[in-house]
């Protein structure tokens, strides 16, 4: 489906606009967050008898200015922050239409295909010649009154057969070889003849 776009700082999800998390914010779906965070404190005014100045010296640590840390001592710790992002509907949108040079196959635009051909997803397909007219599995084409699924499966099963076959091959050239040509029949071939 197509929607209208979102507002400035949205992103669209389906039929929602959610509100963009502000830089250095986790976005974790419907909150933007920012994780807990601990860090060494800077203690070097501290003297040695109270290094994190939490007794005598107290305040004698530091943390980072305007981060949103807290000064435990010797460390400096940002609590987690979260917030419930913005969201707004934006309708339920409405089909998507391809343009007039576009095929429109499961919900998705492609270039129509030359000459004929016919197009599957984002692949062409050379027509099927008069002698074999039955288009079968993409590669194949068959006579009228064919098994397209048992050819289909025929095929696939001579492949596997040639995997099972070099599992422990004697000389593994050849076994690569067969493969090779099994799958090259299954994809090349495509005429299929008889029922």
């Amino acid at each position: 489906l197509c929607y209208k776009p979102c507002q400035a700082n949205y992103t669209g999800v389906g039929p929602v606009c959610w509100e963009n998390c502000p830089p250095g914010w986790d976005d974790t779906g419907a909150t933007c967050m920012i994780p807990e965070k601990i860090i060494s404190a800077n203690n070097s005014a501290c003297p040695w008898y109270d290094e994190c100045g939490e007794g005598l010296a107290k305040g004698c640590s530091n943390c980072p200015p305007n981060q949103g840390y807290h000064d435990d001592g010797c460390t400096c710790r940002r609590p987690m922050q979260s917030f419930d992002k913005k969201s707004y509907g934006r309708g339920v949108g409405v089909p998507m239409v391809c343009k007039p040079d576009e095929q429109e196959q499961a919900g998705l635009c492609y270039p129509l295909c030359p000459n004929g051909s016919v197009g599957d997803g984002p692949v062409c397909w050379d027509p099927c010649p008069a002698s074999n007219p039955v288009h079968c599995a993409g590669t194949m084409c068959g006579v009228p009154g064919f098994s397209c699924t048992q050819e289909v499966e025929d095929d696939l099963n001579g492949i596997l057969q040639t995997v099972v076959a070099c599992s422990k091959p004697d000389d593994v050239e050849k076994c690569v070889a067969d493969i090779g040509k099994d799958a090259k029949q299954f994809y090349m071939d495509g005429i299929c003849s008889g029922p």
